[in-house]
């Protein structure tokens, strides 16, 4: 994690710099090609180290000037190497746009002596491009305790924040066409046919907001013959796996009473082939089923008042100027001496 690789790293630069010290002194004391050695030997271990390290890693001293960093750190600020970045400060370096964002997070750990451990920012670069990064930095101290600058490290999580944002999108996208979709959607949990969403319409249509509806059961809802009837429904598609097809639901409880539903349920699986949701659409079709019927009552009417009538009445369906069928009532015997059937063969 971030907060182990930069305690690794405070780790190996305070073992360093003793190291340093160390040969340093022996070196004064002898003057010995030996301590010398060991010098360059501590450093370059150490900056092995920290290039093996997969974040970001740096330091500055207390007026937050780079005193090193690793070879990762060195390509982001578009250096060739960590030597580079030695002596610079944010305001040089590529990220120039944050670099007052930087500096005040370093006063506040150095000042206050508390890390600041994963903390999600953005970078801007000069040429206005963003990053994000998830950054910790700890105060850096001296043998004595003095905090004497800071320790930092970071991990570059753009990819993650896109790809996070892509999928804020798409959420919010799909939920715009639940939303904004006339028929009732409804989802309930597979455990216990209990209701964890509605859209917009299902509100409309039950009269309920979706805080009453969510966590409820049809039996909470509807008489317990129609509750029964929807609940068989759900074992069906959850037990075979299969969308079913309810053409007709009648209701006769709340903002439904009367209504006419045409249902479709369809399961949600898991990875493992598994049920885990049942989703159910309702199209209300009470208006159509009473034109539906409204029609046919007409028609029976027209129907028996031809069949009383003496004089010979005829009906034509007409389609793009042409009759393609036609009716004759009784009295088209007395008129014409044959019968309606005689007459509609006759047609063909």
């Amino acid at each position: 994690s971030a907060e182990h690789a930069l305690r690794a790293a405070e780790r190996a630069l305070v073992k360093a710099d003793q190291r340093r010290a160390d040969a340093e002194a022996q070196l004064a004391a002898l003057g010995t090609q030996v301590a010398q050695e060991q010098i360059f030997s501590s450093v370059e271990i150490f900056q092995l180290i920290l290039d093996a390290i997969p974040q970001r890693v740096f330091w500055k001293d207390a007026d937050s000037v780079y005193v090193g960093c690793n070879a990762l750190f060195a390509c982001d600020a578009g250096c060739d190497d960590p030597s580079e970045v030695i002596g610079r400060t944010d305001y040089e370096l590529s990220w120039k746009p944050t670099a007052d964002l930087y500096r005040a997070d370093d006063r506040r750990v150095m000042a206050t002596g508390i890390p600041k451990s994963d903390c999600e920012e953005p970078q801007i670069h000069s040429d206005g491009s963003e990053i994000w990064l998830r950054t910790s930095k700890i105060p850096l101290r001296a043998a004595d305790g003095r905090v004497i600058g800071v320790l930092g490290t970071y991990e570059d999580i753009t990819d993650r924040k896109r790809a996070e944002q892509a999928v804020r999108e798409s959420e919010q996208f799909l939920e715009s066409i639940v939303e904004n979709i006339p028929d009732m959607i409804f989802v309930k949990d597979a455990r216990d046919l209990r209701f964890v969403r509605f859209n917009r319409a299902g509100e409309r249509m039950t009269g309920h907001s979706r805080d009453d509806l969510v966590g409820k059961t049809d039996h909470d809802i509807s008489p317990k013959e129609e509750a029964d009837f929807f609940a068989a429904k759900d074992r069906e598609v959850l037990e075979t796996g299969k969308p079913v097809d309810v053409p007709e639901e009648a209701h006769s409880a709340g903002a439904l009473a009367h209504r006419i539903l045409h249902t479709k349920k369809i399961p949600i699986l898991d990875a493992a082939g598994r049920p885990t949701y049942l989703l159910g659409i309702s199209e209300d079709i009470t208006d159509r089923k009473l034109a539906e019927e409204a029609l046919r009552q007409s028609e029976e009417r027209y129907r028996r008042i031809t069949e009383t009538i003496t004089d010979y009445v005829f009906s034509a369906v007409v389609k793009d100027g042409q009759a393609v069928s036609t009716t004759h009532g009784p009295g088209c015997v007395a008129v014409t001496g044959f019968t309606s059937e005689e007459l509609s063969r006759s047609e063909e």
